[in-house]
């Protein structure tokens, strides 16, 4: 009723029906639980180089994704995707688009524990969902395009992938290569297998601290270590080495890093030493082996080459005017004779003779220090000791006694013992580099003998005397980086005084 009238007219109820009091709290949990819509990961182009990719629409050539995804998710759909102990993808699929273009790769994989989705350890493939998802990563990386370069997108709890590559292996995808060996085969070294089975468990030894991070370590003859007796019956027929062998070789091994491999650090080297990159006992210069998850490789690290010397840079060395004797009492006048058996000769008889040379690195003066390892001998190159199947060594040395003559050839000289009947002289020494840059700090250094010492001599003989009536090929020297600095090794014709 109102007030100041007479009469009332009744006001009709129009509220709208009854609601329950809104629950906030189940609003905000409602809210917490969206979550935000997942973003494609996009495949990034570079185009300095050149591309794979694929046709996006069937529209836009054969092999299109949008044609293979439909194969694709058809054949997955209610198909399970697990994650599998060596982190395989188990369901997936690959088209050869051409040797030039490589493969178009699909794949499913779990989101395991993915933290938004609390995923398990398995999920199942919806056909709708994988077509969804593959078109949706394509278009939304690549919009108004009309080829892929690769994309994926989560969908729940499945991650689906276009992966463009050139491997058309189906043994092998692209997130999970299979461990190949890779070498040049061309380019083989002159060290032995077994070798690099004395260096490499060493190498492993530092990677097992943390296989996922990138190693790399250079070792040199002296890190060698005998390997195992099982290993070395693996390469019974291969002879034997120690730590004197390669003298100033270098050996690099290097591990890029990963993680989820399909072999261990172990298991590459010692496949690699099996297969063809190290074929015939010998080891390929470089190697390599992918692991699934990163590579292994080696390399073999030559020592620097052999340096050939005019006479004019050694001392006492013969001249091409002065081809007899000097005193002809000496030595009757004969002429003088330098092929590379005498430079041969020579090394034996320096580094078999027991001398046991410890080069210094200093001395009063350049000649002082050339007389603290240097030696000299005389040789009938005529007439060859059947023992060394090398030239006579018929004269003596400028140190020690004619006991140390390794072997005692003098009864196959023409004339008996002396250096009178002599046609060749060299002379050997061990001093320091005159240039130490990139090397150790000098020291003494206890010389190797026997066949370490001989084959360095050889080297030079091998590369500077190439003929013998040439009398400006008198000799040069090998240039050695060791752990006690930098040192020539020495050997030239002299003459016949």
């Amino acid at each position: 009723m109102l007030k100041g009238c007479e009469c009332y007219e009744e006001i009709p109820d129009r509220s709208l029906p009854y609601q329950n009091p809104v629950d906030y709290q189940a609003v905000g949990n409602w809210f917490k639980n969206i979550k935000p819509a997942e973003k494609p990961v996009c495949t990034k182009q570079d185009s300095r180089f050149s591309e794979t990719y694929a046709p996006q629409k069937k529209k836009d050539g054969a092999n299109s994704v949008e044609e293979k995804a439909e194969e694709f998710c058809s054949k997955m759909d209610g198909k399970t995707v697990v994650q599998a102990p060596d982190g395989i993808d188990t369901e997936f699929s690959y088209t050869e688009l051409s040797k030039a273009a490589g493969a178009m790769w699909l794949s499913a994989s779990i989101r395991y524990n993915s933290p938004s989705e609390k995923c398990g350890k398995s999920a199942k493939i919806s056909k709708r969902d994988c077509i969804n998802s593959l078109t949706k990563a394509m278009t939304t990386c690549e919009p108004n395009s009309a080829k892929t370069h690769g994309a994926a997108l989560a969908s729940g709890c499945i991650f689906y992938n276009i992966t463009m590559d050139m491997s058309t292996d189906p043994n092998s995808p692209p997130w999970n290569r299979k461990a190949r060996t890779s070498c040049d085969l061309k380019d083989v070294s002159d060290i032995q297998n077994n070798f690099l089975t004395g260096l490499y468990p060493s190498f492993c030894d530092a990677i097992k601290k943390d296989p996922t991070q990138a190693l790399e370590r250079t070792f040199t003859n002296t890190d060698f270590k005998n390997p195992s007796k099982r290993s070395h019956i693996l390469n019974k027929r291969t002879p034997p080495v120690n730590n004197n062998n390669y003298p100033g070789y270098k050996f690099n091994f290097k591990w890029t890093g990963g993680d989820n491999c399909r072999m261990d650090c172990t298991e590459a080297y010692s496949s690699m030493l099996k297969d063809t990159c190290a074929q015939s006992n010998l080891v390929t210069t470089k190697a390599s082996r992918d692991a699934g998850c990163g590579i292994y490789s080696w390399e073999v690290i030559h020592p620097p080459p052999v340096t050939c010397e005019k006479n004019k840079a050694n001392p006492f060395a013969i001249e091409a005017s002065k081809t007899e004797c000097k005193w002809e009492d000496n030595c009757l006048a004969r002429p003088q004779s330098y092929p590379k058996s005498a430079f041969l000769a020579a090394a034996h008889q320096m580094c078999y003779g027991g001398y046991d040379w410890t080069a210094k690195p200093t001395g009063k003066d350049d000649m002082a220090i050339w007389w603290q390892t240097g030696n000299y001998f005389w040789f009938d190159t005529k007439n060859i000791d059947p023992d060394t199947n090398l030239p006579a060594h018929c004269g003596g040395s400028s140190i020690g006694d004619i006991n140390q003559w390794s072997p005692d050839s003098r009864k196959y000289c023409k004339s008996g013992p002396g250096f009178k009947n002599s046609d060749s002289k060299i002379f050997l020494t061990i001093t320091p580099s005159k240039d130490q840059e990139g090397c150790e700090k000098l020291q003494d250094y206890n010389l190797p003998t026997k066949g370490d010492c001989e084959k360095i001599f050889a080297s030079v003989a091998d590369t500077c005397i190439t003929d013998p009536n040439d009398k400006e090929q008198t000799g040069g020297f090998y240039h050695e980086k060791a752990s006690t600095g930098c040192w020539d090794w020495w050997i030239w014709g002299i003459h016949l005084t």
